[in-house]
């Protein structure tokens, strides 16, 4: 590889509240719409809740409430993520936005001074333009996602 050729990652980005996410293209399985979910008694409260996904029952997470906002996401788009051990979660978002390459000299940390939002499942950030993207940490939304009590 030229030293011109910057090395580029892929982030399928989206919208939760007032914040926009990326998770890496490699740890995306799939994204769906409309998806009928059903909620569980007795499940933590960032739990969507349940849904038949082609005959396999899936765990949906509430993003927003995961990460601490006042409001649940408003959205019935799921990103489905899976894991370095092979594991998925199901992600409520507002808005699915597009598919981005960026490169990895635009990677940076996630930024300490936000305010309202839980960083322990984020792993990074970037920008596109003026907007911020917060990157998602598959394997940490996956341990969250076992939060159903009883």
């Amino acid at each position: 590889m030229s030293t011109e050729q910057k090395k580029t990652q892929q982030f399928l980005t989206w919208t939760a509240g007032a914040y926009a996410f990326g998770v890496p293209v490699a740890h995306c399985r799939e994204l769906t719409r409309g998806l009928r979910i059903t909620t569980v008694p007795l499940a933590e409260k960032h739990i969507a809740g349940i849904a038949n996904l082609r005959g396999e029952i899936v765990t949906i997470l509430d993003f927003n409430i995961l990460l601490g906002m006042d409001a649940p996401t408003t959205g019935r788009a799921v990103v489905r993520t899976r894991s370095g051990k092979g594991n998925t979660t199901c992600i409520l978002a507002d808005k699915i936005h597009e598919i981005v390459s960026v490169s990895e000299s635009d990677l940076h940390d996630v930024p300490s001074n936000l305010s309202n939002i839980k960083l322990e499942y984020l792993s990074g950030a970037f920008r596109i333009g003026d907007k911020l993207h917060l990157i998602v940490d598959a394997e940490k939304i996956r341990v969250a996602r076992h939060g159903i009590v009883g």
